[in-house]
């Protein structure tokens, strides 16, 4: 479920996005390898979450027990954008 067609909204690509009629998406936080105590702390319904390439896996598997624990629902967002629905 790639979609080629989305883009994180970064300064220096947005206009090659726009031109390309990409989707300009804004992540709500991201895991790095410094924040798990801090994101898991302020996990909720609704974000969008950017995994870091330093993302440690550990911090990675606490982060999803925790959405877990929270029943919260993980959908990809190549399916909140398709078209075909």
């Amino acid at each position: 479920n790639i979609n080629k067609h989305i883009c994180y909204i970064k300064e220096d690509i947005n206009n090659i996005c726009i031109n390309n009629n990409k989707y300009l998406i804004e992540e709500s936080i991201v895991l790095n390898n410094y924040n798990v105590g801090n994101i898991k702390k302020n996990i909720r319904s609704g974000l969008i979450i950017y995994i870091d390439d330093n993302a440690k896996l550990v911090d990675f598997k606490i982060l999803l027990k925790q959405i877990y624990y929270q029943d919260i629902n993980i959908v990809y967002l190549s399916e909140l954008i398709d078209e075909k629905i």
